[in-house]
């Protein structure tokens, strides 16, 4: 079930992925086909998420995360691009505290593949 707050992520999700920068109705296009089931089951937010979608853009502009450079256009601020592409890659490691029997030797991450204990 989806929540006003997630739209905040999603228009920057969605603007990341039409290139830095789109039209609001290619951005509500985007999340409604990414996000379609999420917002169906969302109660009354299914029936205003499109001008909760636009309270979302103004409150990422006063944060100065997003621009309207031209009229009817969104776009991303440049640095929050960059940061949204290098924060989805690598996946973070996952975390672990492993401890050697004497206790000598601590590894806090369990690398890719590997499998945690229970």
């Amino acid at each position: 079930m989806a929540e006003r707050r997630d739209l905040d992520d999603w228009l920057v999700d969605a603007l990341r992925s039409l290139g830095g920068r789109a039209r609001p109705i290619e951005v509500a296009r985007f999340i409604w086909r990414q996000h379609q089931t999420q917002l169906r089951a969302s109660g009354d937010l299914f029936y205003t998420w499109q001008r909760e979608l636009q309270s979302s853009a103004a409150r990422l502009r006063r944060r100065k995360l997003l621009r309207s450079p031209r009229r009817g256009y969104w776009e991303i601020d440049r640095e929050m691009l960059l940061a949204c592409s290098s924060r989805r890659e690598p996946t973070p490691p996952r975390l672990a505290l492993v401890v050697s029997e004497d206790e000598s030797q601590v590894d806090e991450t369990i690398p890719d593949g590997a499998s945690s204990i229970a």
